[in-house]
């Protein structure tokens, strides 16, 4: 029976061991067994920069330069401003048509018998600034952005207004403007009011010129060699220099009168040698039929010494009205292709005799 029981549990203790060497080798795992692989995770996408928005370019200033006989009279610096004016005051006749082209906002005009205003630059209408009843307040007034005035007025309304914080620009004005001062002038003003919506008209008003230009040398050939006195009143002369003076030079004559300046007056004793072959009469007139008039009347107070001039004498004389004298701007297409009719009818009918 002892033995029976020792035999059983020997043989429990040697199961025992057995069973725990089972376990113990199911349970291990060898360190090089490989592992299953786990796919790999896209990285999270980077959030995309904010875009700045672009900067808007700045506007372009607004410079107005001056014509060359104007900077050699001292007004060397262009005018140069923030914006486009769009509130113009306009004190001298030259610049009101080539602005008004132009579509410039304009707040006022002077008065002018040179030229006839459209319609439809229903504005107030500015006396002359020599005028009695002129007051400067009144252009300060329109609150004007650009006050556009002769150069005779800088240092007094338009120091006035420049004292005041208004940007003014001087033009020539008057019979001392000579063509080709007009035409740079036109120039620089389309230049810089120019923009898409008034190119059209822009290029309308340069070809103008170009087309008046192109018949110069017809008519400079038929008046080569011929002398020219310009008479301005009874008592003027005008020289190469001034608005009808540089008109005729342009198209072929040579103007008896060396003088220094644009207007000189008249030196009686030299200008019985002069002897030209034509003069050309020019004053404040609103026709030709009236000035001749008032000449004929000057005339015959010294009939003697008027007759001393043989051009006079043999009437070969042109009497012209006053908007033959003085600037009227982009005017002056029309009045020179009227001035070209008159010489070519004059040079035709010489041809003839």
């Amino acid at each position: 029976m002892k033995k029976t029981i020792e035999k059983t549990v020997s043989l429990m203790v040697v199961g025992i061991v057995a069973i725990s060497m089972l376990v113990a080798c199911g349970a291990s795992t060898p360190a090089t067994q490989p592992q299953t692989a786990q796919p790999a995770l896209d990285p999270a996408p980077s959030p995309e920069p904010a875009l700045e928005p672009e900067p808007e370019p700045e506007p372009e200033p607004f410079v107005l330069e001056y014509p060359a006989d104007m900077r050699s009279m001292g007004f060397t610096d262009p005018l140069i401003l923030d914006i486009v004016p769009n509130r113009v005051a306009i004190m001298s006749v030259g610049a009101v048509m080539t602005l008004y082209n132009l579509g410039v906002g304009i707040v006022a005009v002077p008065t002018t018998g040179l030229i006839t205003y459209p319609d439809t630059l229903d504005v107030p209408r500015l006396p002359s600034a020599m005028a009695d009843d002129f007051d400067i307040e009144m252009v300060v007034s329109l609150d004007p952005d650009l006050v556009v005035m002769p150069m005779t007025l800088a240092e007094t309304h338009g120091a006035t207004l420049q004292m005041l914080g208004i940007p003014v620009y001087f033009v020539m004005a008057g019979h001392v403007v000579p063509y080709d001062s007009i035409r740079m002038q036109t120039s620089y003003f389309i230049e810089a009011f120019g923009n898409e919506e008034n190119a059209d008209a822009g290029q309308a008003m340069e070809e103008a010129f170009d087309d008046l230009e192109n018949y110069f040398a017809v008519v400079q050939e038929r008046a080569a060699g011929m002398t020219v006195m310009v008479l301005q009143g009874n008592s003027h002369i005008q020289t190469s220099m001034a608005l009808l003076g540089s008109m005729l030079e342009m198209l072929g004559f040579t103007n008896v009168s060396e003088m220094p300046g644009s207007l000189v007056m008249i030196d009686f004793e030299q200008a019985l040698y002069y002897d030209p072959d034509w003069v050309f009469a020019v004053g404040s007139a609103p026709t030709a039929e009236e000035h001749q008039a008032f000449m004929e009347a000057s005339f015959a107070d010294n009939q003697s010494y008027w007759d001393s001039i043989p051009a006079i004498y043999d009437g070969r004389i042109i009497y012209l009205p006053m908007r033959f004298v003085s600037s009227a701007g982009i005017a002056i297409v029309d009045i020179f292709n009227e001035l070209i009719e008159i010489v070519d009818g004059l040079l035709g009918e010489q041809a003839s005799d």
